[in-house]
């Protein structure tokens, strides 16, 4: 696993949590990988359109004997019409592989 960067886009068709998932390249050891998810901006804002702030990190695993690990945000549905937003994450400081 590497240093990644997503862009999320929420659209007024979301109505729960996004999901996605980090994911392995090669075999995690047995005594499993930790990594942060960092948020790192958007242009949807925290408490009308999702429940994290910008800023903040969220410490994760990936057991050993497992290859990916989902991470789930709260996303509120829009109350009207509205382009499409982003949430921008990133994988940073990543623990137990090579």
């Amino acid at each position: 696993m590497r240093e990644l960067k997503w862009k999320i886009v929420k659209s007024e068709y979301l109505f729960k949590d996004l999901w996605f998932t980090v994911r392995a390249s090669s075999p995690v050891p047995a005594e499993g990988v930790t990594f942060d998810i960092v948020v790192t901006g958007g242009t949807a804002t925290r408490g009308t359109d999702w429940d994290i702030a910008p800023g903040t990190v969220l410490s994760s695993h990936i057991p050993g004997g497992s290859s990916s690990r989902p991470i789930e945000f709260t996303v509120f549905p829009d109350t009207g019409i509205e382009d499409d937003e982003t949430i921008e994450v990133r994988l940073a400081n990543v623990q137990g592989m090579a």
